[in-house]
């Protein structure tokens, strides 16, 4: 019976991998105890009847201990199908410590047939050296947190942190994990979601991992981002999607930062597989709102860029960011940014503070309503803006050159 259930066990892990293949493959960290199940995994971890918690405990032991074969007794005895899912699915898809084991290649020990056998993708040795590694990464974060900030800053203190460290990366080796996204400065979303979660977990902050679809290319790319409980209610953050694939300087943006379900779901599909997932039902935590950059009529908005130009012209700051409530107030705005209006507020603002502003230009994002002001001011050059300008085409580079910059 033993057998039976450990190859159906092997074939669900299968499943998971081709399912997943888009971000799957996670990462490790310093060995824990069995007993022991940390913040960043206790949600899930709750929703699962005994039978699936203590073949999760077993299974996940000699994983992190990077053990070669792993003996059940009678845990599989009384273990239910969708126990044995939930066991993949947590250790596979959610546990960010589980980096090390090549999930293709489990198999059923032939000399004892109630034994799993495992392969690793590195030698513990080298395992060990990748733990310290980002675990000294990790802790440089964590130092961040002082004991005077308020929960949602060290929110977002981990959020600004990881993007900070590291540039999205499709191809990069260990992309989709804690290593990869500290030490190699690569991520993609499961590295991202993985690392973010992890980090909130060792600072005593409820977090979970949550899987989806990407809706905003229609292709129903899979996708991973993260939900985090704070002052008795879930919001969502997403790293990732807080990272833009940009050229623009000092470019972290906070479309995606503790957001509720239904801003979420503008381009966003959540696909909850064995789990129970929490809704966030409460908006008022999301960034923008909470640092009034949120219009709730164009003249609002108005009054919203034109203060916010006026004041990153006093810091010459080159980049601003704020968000409409509304979709149609979002096409109210795109309207009212004419080149003639953009313009005279230039005019204006110059006016106000002596800045020598050359013009604005706004980027609007339909997907969460916001723009990108990218703010030109005279005797800079392009690299004043932008990282790498080797991509731009003539075109491009000659608008520039109209307002002096080059």
């Amino acid at each position: 019976m033993i057998k039976k259930v450990i190859s159906l066990f092997i074939c669900f892990a299968a499943v998971f991998t081709v399912t997943v293949s888009a971000f799957a493959q996670s990462v490790g960290s310093e060995v824990e105890a069995a007993s022991s199940v940390p913040l960043y995994l206790r949600y899930y971890y709750d929703q699962m009847d005994k039978d699936a918690q203590a073949i999760f405990l077993k299974m996940r032991k000699a994983i992190l201990n990077c053990d070669k074969k792993v003996t059940f007794d009678k845990e599989f005895d009384n273990a239910s199908i969708d126990g044995l899912i939930q066991v993949v699915e947590l250790i596979f898809m959610y546990d960010p410590l589980t980096f090390n084991v090549n999930w293709e290649e489990i198999s059923v020990d032939p000399k004892d047939l109630d034994a799993l056998v495992f392969s690793y993708y590195y030698k513990k040795e080298t395992y060990d050296k990748m733990v310290a590694a980002y675990e000294k990464r990790v802790d440089k974060i964590l130092d961040k947190l002082t004991d005077d900030m308020t929960v949602y800053k060290k929110i977002k203190t981990i959020h600004d942190a990881i993007i900070n460290t590291a540039v999205y990366d499709l191809d990069a080796p260990n992309n989709d994990n804690i290593y990869g996204t500290l030490v190699k400065k690569t991520a993609k979303c499961d590295g991202y979601a993985k690392t973010f979660n992890y980090i909130c977990g060792k600072a005593g902050i409820r977090s979970i991992c949550v899987i989806g679809d990407d809706d905003a290319s229609n292709d129903n790319i899979l996708h991973m981002w993260n939900k985090v409980y704070y002052n008795k209610q879930w919001y969502n953050v997403d790293v990732t999607w807080d990272d833009p694939v940009s050229d623009l300087k000092r470019n972290i943006i906070y479309d995606y930062f503790m957001i509720d379900d239904e801003t979420m779901f503008r381009d966003h599909i959540e696909q909850p597989i064995s789990f129970e997932i929490p809704e966030a039902n409460d908006d008022s935590k999301a960034y923008y709102k909470v640092n009034k950059k949120c219009a709730d009529d164009l003249d609002s908005a108005k009054e919203l860029i034109k203060n916010s130009v006026i004041s990153a012209a006093k810091n010459k700051t080159t980049v601003v960011r704020f968000q409409c409530s509304s979709k149609s107030l979002f096409r109210k705005v795109e309207n009212y940014l004419s080149f003639d209006t953009i313009n005279d507020l230039t005019e204006s603002i110059n006016k106000k503070t002596g800045k020598n502003i050359v013009t604005f230009v706004p980027v609007p994002y339909e997907g969460q309503y916001s723009f990108t002001i990218l703010i030109l001011y005279e005797n800079t050059s392009l690299d004043s803006y932008f990282i790498d300008t080797d991509g731009f085409d003539s075109s491009i580079l000659s608008i520039f050159e109209k307002f002096g910059i080059k």
